[in-house]
């Protein structure tokens, strides 16, 4: 398997996501579909895997704000497994480290299967789409701290001004 990609699987307890490559704006939106989704379902665990992830934007680590959030609205707790002191610390700069439970372990053996390509992920959806996706993690990582608004406060006022732009 080569480049950006985002694998799930579930069973009737736990949901898991490994994320290969760049946790990216390109492959946020499917992240959050899917974890949105199971966390509809009557799940135990959501277990997120970022052992292979070589780097996080901030559209990408908003949706975790956002996943986390939902989470713990259902009482379904998040584990994220094998990241490294880089990334966390990225995560505890940005207040999100107390919406999840950190550890180092393996994942179950379970039969994986290709959620997005980031690379063909990027083509979907509209202009108008994805600036109010941006804006909605870039909001969550506000929601979750407010010690984020100024370092995000100018992304945020320009993905507005974008989305007024693309909606007329």
């Amino acid at each position: 398997m080569s480049g950006d990609n985002i694998l799930v699987a579930t069973d009737k307890k736990y949901a898991q996501v490994r994320v290969i490559g760049r946790g990216s704006f390109s492959c946020s939106q499917s992240l959050r579909d899917f974890c949105t989704r199971v966390l509809e379902t009557n799940i135990t665990k959501l277990i997120i895997d970022l052992s292979e992830c070589i780097t996080m934007d901030s559209t990408f680590m908003g949706v975790l704000a956002m996943v986390g959030c939902k989470g713990r609205q259902k009482s379904c707790p998040i584990e994220i497994v094998n990241i490294d002191q880089v990334k966390r610390k990225l995560l505890k700069g940005l207040g999100l480290e107390r919406l999840f439970i950190f550890s180092h372990t393996t994942t179950t053996n379970v039969n994986w299967e290709s959620l997005c390509n980031t690379t063909s992920d990027a083509q979907d959806g509209t202009q108008l789409e994805k600036a109010r996706s941006i804006l909605e993690a870039h909001e969550a990582l506000v929601d979750v701290d407010k010690k984020n608004k100024p370092k995000f406060k100018n992304v945020i006022e320009f993905l507005k001004e974008d989305i007024k732009k693309l909606s007329k």
